[in-house]
């Protein structure tokens, strides 16, 4: 079981859901493409070589309107993910 932290095109992580909200969006975007990322890192999991986010979907989305090349990302193992059911 392991957590890295790694630099990942936010084009190549999952988001764990869509956009919610607009104008946060808008305004994360704004703020990306006027001085870069600058905040914390996505948590994601790997998943038989997929990188899927657990948080930071607005976050995910504005990197990718700001086209920034990559994003800090903390990922899980996924030895470490589990599901209930």
């Amino acid at each position: 079981m392991s957590t890295a932290l790694r630099s990942i095109s936010p084009r190549n992580i999952r988001p764990a859901h869509e956009v919610r909200d607009a104008d946060k969006l808008a305004a994360l975007a704004a703020a990306m493409d006027a001085t870069g990322w600058d905040g914390r890192a996505i948590l994601a999991y790997d998943y038989c070589g997929a990188i899927c986010a657990v948080t930071g979907s607005h976050r995910i989305a504005a990197a990718r309107a700001a086209d920034l090349e990559e994003i800090p990302v903390l990922v899980m193992s996924d030895e470490m993910v589990t599901i209930d059911g």
